[in-house]
């Protein structure tokens, strides 16, 4: 496991950075903490999750099978949108839903992985938040930096138009 103050050195990201990103993955079960409930948090360990596991192994699967050498970082985002585009669907009813519901998903049952990587990775459904967080964590891990910030362009909104967007925001 690693601490935050160890993550914070290892990702070039100051603590505000990480401790949100560690809050996020705990509240979808991704990591958990060597700490739960302790007071000092910012020296707890962080381990992964049966789900977080799950999660890094199938993205480790996704860019060996998608990935060859010599790949531009266009052909990487090509290649990655392609895959997800043949592997994944929409999840229609999860957004409506959101959207009926002022995007709160408090109550609702049976879309508890469609709003994460989870759901993209390993469930092949996911909503635009999902599929915004698979491409960053695909990217970042071919190296490839993306910005999944819902203030940024990166993130849009119809399916269709995400391909060309990321492509825009990320290789030129």
């Amino acid at each position: 496991g690693l601490t935050p103050g160890e993550l914070t050195t290892l990702c070039m990201e100051d603590k505000a950075g990480i401790s949100k990103a560690l809050t996020e993955l705990k509240h979808k079960d991704l990591i958990k903490s060597d700490n739960d409930g302790g007071k000092k948090v910012y020296r707890a360990k962080y381990f992964l999750t049966e789900k977080g596991k799950e999660v890094y192994q199938k993205a480790n699967s996704v860019i060996k099978e998608i990935i060859k050498p010599g790949m531009t970082d266009y052909e990487k985002v090509v290649a990655i949108w392609d895959y997800l585009e043949a592997n994944t669907e929409y999840e229609v009813e999860a957004f409506e839903y959101a959207k009926q519901h002022n995007f709160s998903m408090e109550g609702a049952t049976g879309f508890e992985n469609t709003f994460n990587v989870y759901g993209i990775l390993c469930k092949g459904k996911g909503v635009c938040q999902s599929y915004a967080y698979t491409f960053k964590l695909l990217f970042l891990s071919i190296k490839v930096f993306a910005n999944s910030s819902s203030s940024n362009k990166s993130v849009i909104s119809s399916t269709s138009s995400k391909y060309l967007s990321l492509i825009n925001n990320i290789c030129f």
